[in-house]
């Protein structure tokens, strides 16, 4: 009667540049044009602190064109993509630019380490089997791809920012003046990677079509290695009448202990969560009864950095 839940809200994420470039319409009503420019107005004062007002205007443009932050379930990718932005925003290129490239080197070893030993009786496992770091992108890339591990357009993202990667760490003259451009365009490549192959909800094969507010696992990917490694130890088991609550821990989830002992499908599952009786869904009441539990969300800890 369970399915996995992904966190309600990703580990990090930003969507303030979306404030920025959102126009207000004309068919709008006059309250909402009205939110909107005081949020707006809020915003751009927010960011003249937070960035520094000297070069704000120049800053400002960076921080749009960059956009949001993915809403991914890995905290520590991130975590240093918003320092790459931040890089980035204060206009250091050639930082952000070497520093996106190094995050996409990280997040492939991360997923060889952590995956390798579900490989073994692949014959692609003896290209990774020894050592604790790689450097051969186009062999990783290809190792992950013979495990179908990347997503499709992960593995074009992440082909795209070795080019970037050789260019910028080897000599290029081009690199003195395209430092901007391929700064931004590693960042995007980076974020294309990171919401395509770790997205927290979205069209990925592995989450619950239809679910209304939530994402969930579907029950023939729970045995696979990468939602094995990466998505359930952060993703809990719940039945249909779960509850959210928001504290100082962050959101905080409470649910029934038991649920009827049955089978059921995908679809089934998401046409019961999606017609549940809100009246009954878990209390959220401090000590949760015996009945009760209680699960609060700890970042994503990586098992090959332990």
């Amino acid at each position: 009667m369970k399915r996995h839940l992904v966190p309600p809200a990703s580990m990090a994420f930003d969507t303030r540049s979306k404030i920025l470039t959102d126009e207000i319409r004309p068919e709008w009503d006059e309250d909402v044009k009205a939110t909107h420019r005081t949020n707006y107005e809020s915003l751009i004062a927010t960011l003249s602190v937070e960035l520094g007002p000297i070069d704000f205007h120049r800053k400002l443009a960076d921080f749009k064109e960059i956009g949001t932050l993915p809403f991914s379930i890995i905290s520590y990718h991130n975590r240093f993509l918003e320092q790459i932005r931040r890089a980035f925003v204060q206009g250091y290129y050639y930082p952000a630019l070497t520093a996106a490239c190094a995050l996409g080197e990280r997040i492939l070893n991360h997923l060889i380490l952590d995956l390798r030993d579900h490989y073994r009786d692949r014959n692609t496992h003896s290209k990774v089997a020894q050592g604790d770091s790689f450097d051969k992108w186009q062999q990783l890339i290809h190792v992950l791809n013979d495990w179908d591990v990347l997503r499709p357009e992960a593995a074009k993202a992440l082909r795209k920012l070795e080019t970037l990667r050789h260019k910028s760490l080897h000599y290029s003259e081009e690199t003195y003046t395209k430092l901007r451009e391929d700064a931004l365009a590693a960042i995007k490549l980076l974020i294309s990677c990171i919401e395509t192959q770790f997205s927290a909800f979205g069209t990925q094969p592995w989450f619950i079509k239809g679910t209304k507010g939530a994402a969930f696992i579907k029950s023939e990917w729970e045995n696979n290695p990468f939602i094995r490694e990466f998505y359930l130890p952060i993703c809990p088991a719940v039945g249909i009448y779960y509850s959210l609550a928001h504290s100082s821990n962050g959101w905080e989830l409470f649910d029934f202990k038991d649920y009827e002992d049955r089978i059921i499908s995908d679809d089934e599952f998401c046409q019961l969560y999606n017609d549940r009786d809100h009246t009954r869904l878990a209390p959220t009441t401090l000590p949760p009864p015996e009945h009760i539990i209680r699960y609060i969300w700890q970042p994503w800890a990586p098992s090959a950095a332990k």
